[in-house]
């Protein structure tokens, strides 16, 4: 009997949990040993059933159950109450609500609660987003720093951070901060286009390459190998550089020319890669060329030579 007790509540947490994901809320865990909140919580979210709210738990259900009705005021009725008894998400709710109505007081007094209560880093970013916009950077980096105290891998907190540091014109600190945001998720676009968009202003074509091996982009590093090595530089120094970037790319990154869709690959890029791949000697008579002070053109002649008679 007990067991099938246990089961049922299990059963409606699970609900409740799926319910609550479902429609964009954090769940807050609820003890198994509040049974009457667990069946009046329940009740109202699963089969809009309701009964009075006692308790703060109850009072942070409803209050979610009412905003994704839309009954606001009701909704409030419920998160204030949940509020002062400790609920952070209450809290964040509150924020989020007072911020889509445009009551940036009040959306600024929920938010600082939900950071002083909780270290709400989601709630830290919107504050900072808000002074972001007035253009009070200052503000907008102390609460993006503060954002990135309760969560340094939080993806937004590390871009805006960028952000600032671009508008500050440390383009140092926010190269830093625009890869730390792609590395917390390889799919989040905006720091991936502003690294290209700076990278290809900077004419810098190495951060580039490596930008795209980082994300196993290969048809994009395979374009930037092409583009590298059909461009004219006559600083020697600066070619060697590159090429060893070129040599340890196609070296280490299982990329395989001949599948790659999308773009034509020259044949001496081809050959290049077999010949790195095979370690075949005149890869390294041509490298041999430049380090002795022979002339890059020379160097890259005799090796474009070589390969064009290779069997």
């Amino acid at each position: 009997m007990e067991n099938n007790k246990n089961q049922e509540l299990n059963n409606k947490l699970a609900e409740i949990k799926e319910f609550i994901s479902k429609n964009g809320y954090d769940y807050e865990p609820i003890n198994k040993d509040l049974e009457e909140s667990i069946n009046k919580i329940h009740n109202l979210l699963i089969k809009d059933i309701f009964e009075e709210a006692t308790t703060g738990i109850e009072h942070l259900y409803f209050g979610i159950y009412y905003k994704i009705k839309q009954k606001y005021e009701t909704m409030k009725e419920h998160l204030f109450i949940a509020t002062y008894t400790g609920f952070v998400q209450a809290m964040y709710i509150l924020g989020n609500h007072y911020r889509e109505q445009k009551d940036y007081e009040n959306m600024l007094k929920y938010y600082q609660m939900a950071c002083d209560k909780g270290e709400h880093s989601r709630a830290a970013i919107f504050i900072g987003v808000h002074y972001h916009n007035k253009k009070d950077y200052d503000k907008a980096f102390e609460y993006y720093t503060l954002a990135l105290k309760f969560n340094k891998n939080n993806k937004i907190a590390t871009f805006n951070m960028g952000l600032i540091y671009s508008i500050r014109g440390d383009k140092k600190n926010m190269e830093k901060y625009y890869l730390e945001s792609l590395k917390s998720d390889k799919n989040y676009n905006k720091p991936f286009n502003e690294l290209v968009k700076f990278y290809k202003e900077d004419n810098d074509d190495v951060p580039l390459i490596n930008l795209y091996r980082m994300l196993n982009k290969d048809k994009e590093i395979a374009q930037c190998i092409i583009n590298l090595l059909n461009k004219d530089n006559q600083d020697n120094k600066d070619n060697q550089e590159k090429l060893k970037v070129i040599l340890d790319c196609l070296k280490e990154v299982d990329i395989d020319l001949e599948k790659v869709k999308g773009i034509q690959i020259p044949t001496w890029l081809r050959i290049l890669q077999s010949a790195i791949k095979e370690n075949i000697e005149v890869l390294d008579l041509h490298f041999r060329y430049s380090l002795e002070g022979k002339g890059f053109d020379e160097a890259k002649n005799d090796f474009y030579e070589r390969i064009t008679n290779m069997k």
